[in-house]
C-alpha cells in the first residue's frame, strides 16, 4: 500500500479500516467500529487514516447490480 509507505517515511501510525466493514448486518456495529478507530487516530495524531473499499459506502440500499430503483 502506498498510504502505508507514506506512513512509514513520515514515521507516523498508519491505521485502516475496510468500507465494507462500515456497513454490517446489525445497527450500529459499523458506527461503532469508526468511532473506535477516529477515537485510537486522534490519540495517536499525527497520523494517516486509509479507508479501502470507499465505494461500499455510497450505494443505495436495495439497489441491485443495474441501478435499481428510480
Amino acid at each position: 500500500l502506498v498510504a502505508r509507505a507514506i506512513a512509514g517515511e513520515a514515521g507516523v501510525p498508519f491505521f485502516s479500516i475496510s468500507g465494507s466493514e462500515f456497513v454490517e448486518m446489525f445497527v450500529g456495529v459499523g458506527a461503532a467500529r469508526v468511532r473506535d478507530l477516529f477515537e485510537q487516530a486522534r490519540k495517536a495524531a499525527p497520523c494517516i487514516i486509509f479507508i479501502d473499499e470507499l465505494d461500499a459506502l455510497g450505494k443505495k440500499r436495495g439497489a441491485g447490480a443495474f441501478g435499481g430503483g428510480h
